[in-house]
């Protein structure tokens, strides 16, 4: 199925007044993130995936649900969002800094995402330090994907550093 496949099938499960499955809803999005090569198309998935968890929550809140099911509802969103971003950033199994900056950039400037966001803080911090560039990244991904032990491209990043920046983004993730 398509992003837009996707989007039709929800629209007519609403005009048919249809019970979406929101857990269905969010394998379909997870499924077709891996898929797609396109910004606009990762933003529409990302306003599907908004408009379902808004209706989800709101459900949730209106049904009087316990307060600790309504949170873990609330903090299990926020790491599928992350997830997403994260993963939008990914060159082989490094993130990159730009890519990530660049990313949680348009969130913030889309309103999905507000400027003190952890994740767009420290998108914004590891850009402004040492880091290997997209390019860089996708020719060690090149290299490791021939087999082959991919040469050092910046001398000037030592391995402190790039074990700092490891452990910022882990503590990041982790604290999903």
């Amino acid at each position: 199925m398509s992003v837009n496949g996707l989007i039709e099938k929800l629209k007519s499960a609403g005009e048919n007044g249809q019970e979406i499955d929101f857990t269905e809803i969010r394998r379909k999005i997870d499924e077709e993130w891996e898929k797609t090569t396109t910004i606009d198309d990762r933003v529409k998935l990302l306003k599907v995936f908004n408009l379902v968890m808004d209706l989800v929550e709101r459900n949730l809140e209106r049904n009087e649900s316990p307060p600790n099911l309504l949170q873990d509802f609330r903090n299990t969103r926020e790491a599928d969002y992350r997830l997403f971003l994260v993963r939008e950033s990914m060159v082989g199994e490094n993130v990159c800094a730009e890519t990530l900056a660049a990313v949680t950039q348009r969130e913030v400037s889309a309103g999905r995402m507000t400027p003190d966001h952890t994740l767009y803080t420290t998108a914004q911090e590891q850009v402004a330090k040492p880091h290997y560039s997209r390019a860089e990244l996708v020719a060690i991904a090149a290299e490791k994907a021939a087999g082959k032990k991919p040469a050092t491209f910046l001398p000037a990043l030592s391995r402190s550093a790039a074990c700092c920046w490891s452990r910022s983004l882990g503590t990041t993730l982790g604290a999903l």
